[in-house]
């Protein structure tokens, strides 16, 4: 059976922040609109819809774990989970 093939618009939490400061009350998440498409088992990430290029290519292997988010983590969001290694 060949797998399926999804894309949409996600909202992706910036890189690089620093969580602990944030519990604190010291920091505040952003989150930026991407464009994502799930093919060939990768995950691709886009700017946008219209672009050709990704700026990230995530292989959909076994290693990988998705682990949900508390809102207390993700500013109030609902439905927020992370893609983290299981290495």
């Amino acid at each position: 059976m060949k797998p399926k093939e999804i894309s949409g618009f996600l909202e992706i939490r910036k890189k690089n922040v620093n969580v602990f400061k944030m519990l604190l009350g010291g920091a505040k998440i952003e989150w930026e609109n991407r464009y994502v498409e799930i093919r060939n088992q990768k995950l691709f990430l886009y700017a946008g819809q219209n672009y050709s290029k990704p700026l990230e290519v995530l292989e959909l292997t076994s290693d990988l774990k998705i682990r949900e988010i508390r809102r207390a983590e993700s500013n109030g969001k609902a439905h927020v989970f992370e893609i983290c290694c299981n290495k």
